[in-house]
């Protein structure tokens, strides 16, 4: 009985404070979160700017920033954003954690001495423990996404390219979830490393073997209950009962950003519901934190925090907010002449009001307007489609039946210079033999059993993809080509999609700029374009326009708002890869993209059929 009355006034007590705190946190967190999205995330990008230009550079795409970031100006930018971002998360956490702790235990404070406290704990952030407490706060908790989600770097991903290939090995579903399961244990075994920094005043790796020994004091009933709690917000926020993606209602540009939302009653509401859902997680992401230091302080009864600030801090505080109150009586001085200004014109200014807010609608209206798509959006079957193996003809008839627009497909050629279909450079993958492609003959390929989950296959050419297209399908030829084969590889295609007139049933692309150019170079009336993996700069119209190509193929994480709306202005077509989730597929059509690129064809049809019917030929430029 004891136990259960301890219990309850132990929960009673976490539910007063997490109530008496709750408006002023809220508060904080709202104010917190504008700074990182309006200033903090700016400047971040600034300094990738100045980084380029520094290096000569305007806009990078792919492979050239590696080059980039490897270079001295972006090894020193790289530094100061690790430097900067680490802190800045320390220091929102840190506030979080200092204040529900003084309501915990009585010890009330106002958010200037909060602050001075927060900033004293940075000691805990040592050189060695700076780069472990980087790798913890902005990659394994936005990672994993649960109970702490800071402003700066609410999440971040893996991106699918790179979890999709690892998948269509045989044992990638194993590998991403034994790796998910290492890194949820690793969360759980570290989540009080954080109040421990904080109250303990103790380094990352100190705090790391303190909460590991706290998981080993804690009664099960505790440990239980954690769970419990991760277990209820995994359920709310990862399998979709509370919607969380949003990232269609924010642009680079603010403006453009309250003027589309102004005038769309549909991106007001989701406006809206994401703020709604931004005070769910936030309320309880308090609430966890609440539970976090009650635990920490019911295991370690001993904890006291007391942060002595030596005399010259203090001093540094009140000068400061000394220095600001008299700016702030600098500039209401300087200005105030102008107020009985101001009220003489406030009739002048109450009667031309209705005009100037007239115009200010209409301006606003045209600047919120997108422009239309280039043509309709199209599906395209990646690697031909998972109907069949991958890049083979039983694929290509997958795409096919699944009403697909084109079939993409990967070339290479072999030791004779014959153009087959093959993503990998070896056939380890699909064949079982660490072999390259461009090693064998077409005989000896064609010997080749190719083997993905249960379905079988061999190798094509890419002469057999033509004759079996038909007018059924149309192909994307991505060409992958090493170094040396780079001119032989484009001269080859060229030449077999001469001999069989198919320039008006293909168009081309590939991740190597070089083979890009070489293509537009040798024909320039072929439709070719260029895949993005990943980009840095600023991409304006005339950045889009010098890449001199027919259109774009970008993966996920270079989707923006903003990004679609240039190509746009720059008339070019861009399509997404690689998409397999239907919610995902319709937010990017929603967002203007122009084709989507996936090995699930039948679910592109899926999602195209309603969106097409939903907009008509006064939506794209073509047909």
């Amino acid at each position: 009985m004891q136990t259960t009355a301890s219990l309850f006034q132990k929960g009673k007590k976490i539910f007063t404070t997490f109530y008496h705190i709750l408006p002023y946190l809220l508060l904080f967190e709202f104010i917190y979160k504008s700074l990182s999205l309006f200033i903090f995330v700016p400047i971040g990008k600034e300094l990738i700017t100045m980084m380029m230009d520094i290096n000569g550079d305007t806009v990078l795409f792919n492979y050239s920033i590696l080059k980039l970031i490897l270079s001295l100006p972006g090894i020193a930018a790289i530094i100061l954003i690790f430097l900067c971002s680490t802190l800045l998360i320390y220091l929102e956490f840190s506030i979080l954690i200092i204040r529900i702790y003084k309501e915990y235990t009585k010890t009330y404070t106002n958010f200037q001495d909060t602050l001075r406290d927060a900033l004293m704990s940075f000691s805990c952030l040592t050189n060695k423990g700076m780069l472990g407490f980087f790798v913890y706060a902005v990659l394994l908790l936005p990672f994993m996404h649960i109970g702490f989600i800071n402003s700066l770097i609410p999440t971040v991903h893996i991106p699918y390219f790179v979890t999709g290939e690892l998948l269509r090995r045989s044992y990638g579903s194993i590998l991403l979830n034994s790796i998910s399961i290492l890194l949820f244990l690793l969360y759980c075994l570290l989540l009080f490393v954080l109040p421990i920094m904080v109250l303990k005043q103790n380094r990352f790796l100190s705090s790391c073997k303190c909460s590991i020994q706290l998981w080993k004091k804690m009664k099960l009933p505790f440990a239980l209950f954690l769970f419990g709690l991760i277990f209820v917000w995994a359920v709310l926020f990862f399998s979709g009962i509370i919607p969380t993606d949003f990232s269609t209602l924010m642009e680079e540009n603010l403006l453009k950003t309250i003027c589309t939302i102004f005038f769309s009653p549909s991106a007001l509401v989701k406006l809206l519901l994401a703020i709604v859902v931004w005070g769910i997680q936030t309320i309880l992401m308090l609430l966890f934190l609440c539970i976090l230091i009650s635990t920490l302080l019911s295991l370690d009864p001993s904890l006291s925090f007391d942060t002595m600030f030596p005399s010259s801090i203090h001093q540094a505080f009140e000068k400061t907010q000394t220095n600001i109150y008299n700016i702030g009586i600098r500039v209401y001085n300087y200005f105030s002449p102008l107020f009985p200004k101001i009220v003489k014109l406030k009739k002048k200014l109450l009667l031309l009001s209705p005009i100037l807010v007239a115009v200010i609608l209409v301006l606003m209206y045209l600047y919120a307007q997108k422009p239309p798509a280039i043509h309709k959006p199209i599906s395209i079957g990646h690697r031909c489609s998972d109907l069949g193996v991958e890049n083979t003809l039983d694929s290509l008839q997958g795409a096919i039946d699944s009403g697909a627009d084109y079939a993409e497909i990967d070339i290479q050629l072999t030791s004779e210079g014959i153009p087959v279909i093959h993503h990998d450079a070896n056939l380890q993958r699909l064949a079982g033999t660490t072999q390259a492609v461009s090693d064998l003959s077409l005989a000896e390929l064609k010997q080749l059993e190719l083997r993905q989950g249960k379905m079988t296959g061999s190798i094509a050419t890419l002469q057999e993809m033509m004759n079996y297209c038909g007018n059924h399908i149309k192909l994307l030829i991505e060409l992958k080509a090493s170094s040396g084969q780079k001119e032989a590889l484009v001269d080859t295609v060229l030449e077999t999609i001469q001999q069989n007139k198919f320039a008006n049933q293909c168009i081309l692309m590939s991740l190597d700029y070089e083979l890009v150019e070489l293509v537009r170079k040798k024909n320039p009336d072929l439709n070719v374009g260029y895949c993005l993996f990943g980009n840095l700069g600023s991409i304006d119209v005339q950045a889009l326009i010098e890449l001199n190509v027919d259109f774009l193929v970008i993966e996920e994480g270079v989707v923006t708002s903003d990004f679609i709306a240039n190509c746009k202005r720059a008339w070019l077509p861009v399509y997404v890869w690689t998409v397999d989730d239907l919610n995902k597929m319709n937010k990017y059509l929603e967002m203007g993209i122009n084709g989507i690129i996936s090995n699930k064809p039948y679910l592109t049809k899926e999602a195209l059929a309603p969106y097409t019917q939903g907009h008509d030929s006064d939506s794209y430029y073509f047909e």
